[in-house]
């Protein structure tokens, strides 16, 4: 054992030019590694929860999360900027099957909380059809971008899709990139929104209503106590139709800097198929929930 140490270190010292280079350009790629994929953050490290019907399974740090997940680059077409972006991020199924096994692809929704109160749910069967991703960086950016003028921070996490090799992502609406996620939950819709859905004998137009609200407007707006925090409750004690008529209402949704200067509610989507058909349908799902009124809980 001795003389074999000896011959080693004989060895290292006879060739030290040899391996130096080596060693040196081994640092050096694992120090560019972890400066592309880990930002770094002046406060508290980025935290994440994942919960199941409400019960928290887990809660980590971007660090932690990143020991289970490998982090890549992604490129997007980055809807609010309105240009290529290329962001830090996890492959959000493995993310998921890290997290829950596979008992997520049982799931029937995916709940998103926001740091801003808004709160998207996004069906389990687009997570599985089409490739996402939970970014948590820009290289050599901040972790924000530019909307309507203002600077966004998009930490601690921000659901992202491949809309570049995905066709059918390419014109969708911003409702499902949710920004400042803090919290990943597996729902069932009726479980965790009970009080959303038009009665049964509601008209098909405000059925359809209800799948357009859901996409475009729950992320945002409570109905009868149910859905994000970021503004208005729209029917309890008293339905936006009984304060707005009809004409105006339909005027907010497709253009509200026509009613109001600087106002946060954005346009519906100016990029949806039969987009006035749309207005109409959620008009009517809207009207059929003032007949729906459930007093949120307390």
């Amino acid at each position: 054992m001795k003389s074999a140490k000896k011959s080693a270190m004989q060895n290292a010292m006879k060739y030290p030019k040899a391996n130096t280079p080596i060693i040196l350009c081994s640092v050096l790629i694992l120090i560019s590694t972890l400066a592309t994929h880990t930002p770094v953050y002046a406060g508290d490290p980025p935290t994440i929860q994942f919960k199941e019907a409400g019960k928290l399974v887990k809660k980590l740090t971007l660090e932690e999360l990143g020991k289970l997940v490998s982090a890549e680059k992604i490129k997007v077409n980055e809807l609010h900027e309105k240009s290529q972006m290329e962001y830090q991020a996890f492959r959000f199924k493995s993310v998921l099957d890290a997290i829950y096994g596979k008992r997520w692809s049982k799931t029937e929704e995916i709940l998103f909380t926001c740091s801003d109160g808004y709160q998207p749910s996004v069906p389990q069967a687009k997570i599985e059809a089409y490739p996402s991703f939970l970014a948590f960086g820009r290289p050599d950016h901040d972790f924000t971008l530019t909307y309507e003028k203002k600077l966004i921070p998009l930490g601690p996490f921000y659901l992202i899709w491949d809309n570049i090799h995905t066709e059918e992502l390419k014109w969708e609406d911003m409702g499902d990139w949710p920004y400042q996620v803090t919290t990943v939950d597996l729902i069932r819709f009726q479980d965790h929104f009970p009080n959303l859905a038009p009665p049964e004998k509601s008209s098909a137009a405000a059925k359809r209503g209800f799948l357009t609200y859901r996409k475009n407007c729950l992320t945002c707006h409570t109905i009868n106590g149910e859905g994000g925090n970021k503004a208005p409750e729209l029917n309890y004690p008293i339905n936006i139709l009984e304060y707005y008529s009809e004409k105006w209402l339909k005027k907010w949704i497709s253009d509200p800097t026509s009613i109001r200067y600087r106002t946060g509610m954005p346009a519906f989507n100016p990029e949806a198929q039969n987009r006035a058909q749309k207005i109409e349908d959620l008009v009517a799902y809207l009207r059929a929930m003032g007949k729906n009124k459930k007093k949120p809980p307390q």
